[in-house]
């Protein structure tokens, strides 16, 4: 009975706008951690292990941190290294404010160094989970991105509307 009500859709109405997508916010632990288990998939005591050597190479900042909070060096480092490389960035640097339960004893997850965009360290997933924190890091302090949105509504052979 559906399949035969579906089985024929037509496209009433297709629009499309400009839509604002924000960057990501600086890395937290937390947000670390969904990343790599997600891009990656490590599971949180794999993420560490990961973290913890990234740190203990000098490639990252401290790992455990609950603070978006970026030093002000180190976001004249990325606006320097975006202006150079012809990035977008927004007027005026981004400020990110950390949660009201956040322990600010660190600034957030963030490479070391902006200009060094890729390491060779022998491991695969150290390389790749590096890459993806400098991503963040740089990307968390460029402007917004323009993207295109569209919305198609679709009817049925019993003029059942759809909306994708």
């Amino acid at each position: 009975m559906v399949s035969q009500r579906s089985s024929k859709l037509v496209i009433i109405k297709s629009t499309q706008k400009d839509v604002k997508v924000a960057p990501p916010k600086p890395l937290t632990t937390g947000t670390y951690v969904t990343m790599v288990s997600t891009r990656f998939k490590l599971t949180t005591k794999q993420a560490m292990q990961v973290a913890q050597s990234l740190f203990e190479l000098g490639l990252i900042t401290y790992h455990r941190t609950d603070s978006p909070v970026m030093s002000p060096d180190c976001v004249e480092q990325i606006r320097a290294f975006a202006a150079a490389n012809r990035l977008p960035l927004p007027q005026t640097p981004r400020v990110y404010k950390a949660s009201d339960a956040a322990q600010e004893g660190h600034e957030c997850l963030r490479v070391v160094d902006i200009n060094q965009a890729n390491v060779l360290l022998g491991k695969p997933i150290e390389e790749a989970v590096y890459h993806a924190i400098w991503e963040i890091t740089i990307s968390s302090q460029l402007d917004d991105a323009i993207d295109k949105q569209t919305q198609v509504v679709w009817a049925n052979s019993a003029n059942a509307l759809f909306l994708s």
